[in-house]
């Protein structure tokens, strides 16, 4: 069998014997200055080896002690995640600041900025003061008396008024409790107020189908005059159930 000459025991590169490989023969390789085992830059005792602080065992940048660089490295993530925390907390305290500050200005702000109030009757109806938003309007169901609305149309003021020869306030008052009980009106109460300088009978119910309060006051004034108010609204606790207090027999 033929032998490749690069791996033959005898070939020359590879003979243990060889000048260049062999332990015994070769000069370079026993008593070769750069090689040898007790070469100055090979040599376990050679000072640049055990010595230098660039190669020392001591040396912080080839210290083996894993531990020194977990506890080094683990203060500066430390140090970083708190910054960061913080600068987070900053960032959440302000925007909150923001919108809780806008909100409560927005809670603060009037809907309506026009505050002024507007008077509305006549002579013959008497005077009521209403705010000045308020807007005339006619019911197709009432052609008697005048009526006025606010702007989302939910409260509504009727205003009407009889000679006393014709109808007293008590004969009123008796037919408008009538009336609320044919029209399905429930908890139905009445009681005897002050308008103004006037004692007035005052029936008033909740209106179960439109949903709405409905209240009448009925009084006689000096002129002979029989003064019918009703306010309706869905909210008998509304300031706008307080109108009929600022009537006025005139001006």
């Amino acid at each position: 069998m033929a032998q490749n000459r690069f791996i033959n025991n005898d070939d020359q590169f590879y003979n243990q014997n060889n000048q260049y490989n062999g332990q015994n023969n070769n000069p370079y390789y026993d008593q070769n200055q750069y090689y040898n085992m007790n070469n100055q830059y090979n040599n376990k005792n050679n000072q640049y080896y055990n010595q230098n602080p660039y190669y020392n065992q001591n040396n912080n940048f080839l210290a083996d002690s894993k531990s020194s660089k977990k506890k080094f490295n683990f203060k500066f993530d430390k140090k970083v995640l708190i910054g960061v925390l913080i600068a987070l907390v900053v960032i959440v305290a302000v925007i909150l600041f923001i919108v809780l500050g806008g909100s409560k200005a927005e809670e603060k702000k009037p809907e309506n900025t026009n505050t002024e109030d507007r008077i509305i009757g006549d002579s013959t109806y008497g005077y009521i003061t209403v705010p000045s938003d308020w807007l005339k309007f006619e019911d197709i169901e009432n052609v008697r008396g005048i009526q006025y609305t606010d702007r989302n149309g939910d409260y509504i003021i009727t205003m009407d008024a009889e000679k006393t020869s014709t109808i007293t306030a008590q004969n009123w008052y008796n037919a408008m409790i009538d009336r609320f009980k044919k029209n399905g009106v429930i908890n139905i109460s009445s009681e005897n107020v002050n308008v103004d300088k006037y004692n007035a009978f005052q029936v008033y119910g909740f209106h179960e189908e439109s949903k709405v309060w409905l209240s009448v006051w009925c009084f006689e004034t000096e002129d002979g005059i029989t003064h019918y108010i009703g306010i309706e609204g869905p909210d008998y606790n509304n300031e706008y159930f307080n109108l009929i207090y600022t009537f006025k027999n005139t001006k």
